[in-house]
């Protein structure tokens, strides 16, 4: 039973499940290329946002595919510390880390990286909203009826007063 950052893995679709952690790795490779390609710049803010970049990936390809940086040590204590949090803890998570580098370095390598970082964030914010999505399990809402309980009726008598639309008068129910 795979159940990775308490998603709740019986209650999510598989393919949800699958495509978030797909969608995981591959936007934690493309933070770690994209960030070398921003830390091989002059600006110095692009540089930092560049270092931002890599770790984001690394961190992101830790708790997503922790198989492909086993060899790192230290992450796989950041991929222990996530696997039993709710889900919405990795969804804040991951919009922090995906807005980061674009706040100090507006380019094309961050905007790519962060792209992929919050395309996960949302992805596992359907997983998140997951059943409570639905109508109450697919069942529409009962029909409106004219009942309103004491709300919205009114007393009617007097609206139109006597004399009103060419003499005629409301009395009687003729209008």
């Amino acid at each position: 039973m795979d159940n990775h950052a308490g998603m709740g893995a019986p209650e999510q679709p598989w393919y949800l499940r699958t495509s978030a952690r797909t969608a995981g790795t591959i936007a934690g490779l493309v933070a770690v290329l994209m960030g070398i390609w921003a830390a091989v710049s002059i600006s110095p803010l692009c540089i930092v946002a560049g270092v931002l970049e890599i770790l984001n990936g690394l961190i992101l390809l830790s708790m997503e595919a922790p198989y492909l940086v086993g060899f790192l040590s230290f992450l796989t204590r950041v991929a222990n510390f996530w696997e039993n949090k709710p889900v919405y803890f990795k969804i804040a998570f991951y919009a922090i880390i995906g807005i980061l580098p674009l706040l100090l370095c507006f380019g094309i390598s961050t905007i790519l990286a962060s792209a992929g970082i919050l395309i996960t964030a949302v992805l596992y914010g359907f997983m998140a909203v997951g059943k409570r999505g639905s109508a109450a399990g697919g069942q529409l809402p009962p029909p409106m009826t004219g009942d309103v309980g004491g709300y919205g009726q009114m007393d009617r008598s007097g609206l139109v007063e006597d004399g009103m639309y060419g003499g005629q008068s409301n009395k009687g129910g003729a209008y």
